[in-house]
């Protein structure tokens, strides 16, 4: 009888045929075998697929299909995933180094109803920034994601109790789902100090101006805590994030009216 799979990571990618490589390189590199690989493409048009089938190496499901934007996309690789442990990782970021997984498994095996999470890197044009998510209070002064998904190992069982991303969220349905699993009371979190997880900063979530209105809009939806987690810090954070939105926004619309005054279209 084929043992049950521990650890189930799911790539969601549309037209990326420059970064999958990488990525696909990154999970099929580690030295913990225990383990699917699921791509959830969008229909892409490119080589991007091609390029998996021919660079994966362990054992994989390709679902090459359109989708409802990129958390249906993960909806779809979660509701298909065999493993105990679901972990996203999104095209163009990569693990960051080959033992990140075996340094897990004590955790994997032992561990259930739990959110595993710890360090990243942040990856931009110039540098590679090291994250520590090791102080975090997940039940005071939420207002935002506080840790990037793909620093996060979950329970497939807390899925089956909270559900899974809701759809109406374009950017912060991450924060909404982490949201729902800390209200609901019945799970645990453990932070391993390790870096997971090498990400691109130039992805939707990481460069949107509208995140920190749909966060708003998602503590009130879930009505976190709203007289003790929301904080004054909180609300500060909040307000800051909306004002740095606002801010990019005019300076946008600076840019192009200065275009339309010096090329006059």
């Amino acid at each position: 009888m084929k043992k049950n799979i521990t650890v189930s990571i799911i790539t969601v990618v549309f037209n990326d045929e420059k970064n999958i490589l990488k990525t696909v390189k990154s999970v099929c590199d580690q030295t913990f075998r225990d383990l699917e690989y699921i791509l959830i493409d969008g229909g892409s048009t490119d080589a991007t697929v091609d390029i998996f089938k021919k660079a994966v190496t362990i054992p994989s499901v390709i679902v090459s299909e359109n989708d409802d934007g990129i958390y249906d996309a993960m909806n779809k690789g979660i509701k298909i995933a065999k493993g105990k442990w679901i972990y996203l990782l999104n095209s163009g970021d990569t693990l960051a180094d080959n033992s990140v997984l075996s340094e897990f498994s004590d955790f994997f095996y032992r561990c259930k109803d739990t959110v595993l999470y710890g360090n990243a890197n942040k990856i931009t044009d110039s540098a590679s920034i090291k994250i520590s998510y090791e102080k975090l209070n997940l039940n005071g002064g939420l207002y935002q994601m506080p840790i990037c998904h793909q620093a996060m190992f979950v329970c497939k069982t807390i899925h089956d109790v909270v559900g899974y991303y809701d759809t109406q969220w374009l950017i912060s349905a991450d924060f909404d789902f982490l949201l729902r699993v800390v209200k609901a009371g019945a799970f645990t979190f453990k932070f391993q100090d390790r870096q997971i997880v090498n990400f691109d900063f130039e992805g939707t979530s990481s460069m949107s101006t509208s995140g920190p209105v749909e966060n708003l809009k998602i503590i009130i939806k879930n009505k976190f805590r709203m007289t003790s987690s929301l904080t004054l810090w909180g609300v500060y954070g909040m307000a800051s994030l909306v004002i740095l939105s606002l801010k990019r926004y005019l300076i946008f619309r600076k840019i192009i009216s200065l275009k339309h005054k010096i090329f006059g279209h």
